[in-house]
């Protein structure tokens, strides 16, 4: 929701950036495609808008805001960068944007609306031992230098192992102090300090509330825990 000018709170909107859009052979492409796909329907009252570095035509309950790159510019590399650093947020304020959304680690360094962006790719550069490269280094510079107002985490812990969840999910304790952190999870380790989980059963939310109120109401989270975690951790 977004406050409106005469005080009352309006319907949101929300932008994404789709420069992955139609790229169904990327991770970003297929996760934006899904995105158009199932928002609509989480929040249809919602204002939905697609931003791109060219036309293209809109799922349903969409709008597409072009945001093309400058002619002169040489190169595939240079011309994303523009679209990410300029396009996009004057995409965002041109259509009046109450919350932006970049599904992949290439935040604005400047946003004229609160900014949520897509963590799944960022995890191995924070990893010692996938950590590497010019290309990594500068995004976590990037990183440092715009913080998003919230992090996701798309079943971004599932192929650790238990040790390392811990110790990296520590680690972003406090990177992300200051913004809010949506984590998407199939271990249930990863998220039962969480001051709200949403359960999910086939698409449709069974239960909703902190470790300890799901482990006495929600016989859906009690299954999982009990599938995963020993007695003692239980306790």
């Amino acid at each position: 929701m977004s406050s409106a000018g005469d005080g009352q709170i309006g319907p949101a909107r929300v932008l994404l950036n789709a420069w992955f859009w139609g790229q169904e052979t990327t991770g970003s492409g297929q996760y934006v495609q899904q995105l158009a796909q199932q928002l609509p329907q989480v929040a249809p009252a919602a204002a939905w808008g697609l931003a791109a570095p060219r036309p293209l035509t809109a799922p349903p309950g969409w709008q597409v805001i072009v945001a093309a790159p400058p002619s002169w510019l040489r190169g595939e590399n240079l011309a994303k960068l523009w679209f990410e650093q300029i396009g996009f947020p004057r995409a965002c304020r041109r259509w009046q944007a109450t919350l932006a959304h970049v599904p992949y680690w290439a935040p604005p360094l400047w946003a004229p609306c609160p900014l949520v962006v897509t963590i799944h790719d960022l995890i191995p550069l924070l990893l010692p031992a996938y950590r590497g490269g010019q290309r990594q280094r500068l995004s976590i510079a990037r990183a440092l230098v715009k913080k998003p107002d919230i992090y996701v985490f798309d079943d971004s812990f599932s192929a650790l192992d238990v040790v390392t969840d811990a110790r990296l999910r520590a680690a972003l304790a406090q990177e992300t102090a200051d913004a809010g952190v949506l984590i998407v999870a199939q271990r249930i380790s990863t998220i039962m300090d969480a001051e709200q989980i949403i359960v999910l059963d086939k698409g449709r939310i069974v239960g909703i509330g902190t470790h300890d109120a799901l482990m006495k109401n929600c016989e859906t989270y009690q299954e999982i825990a009990k599938s995963q975690l020993s007695e003692e951790e239980l306790a």
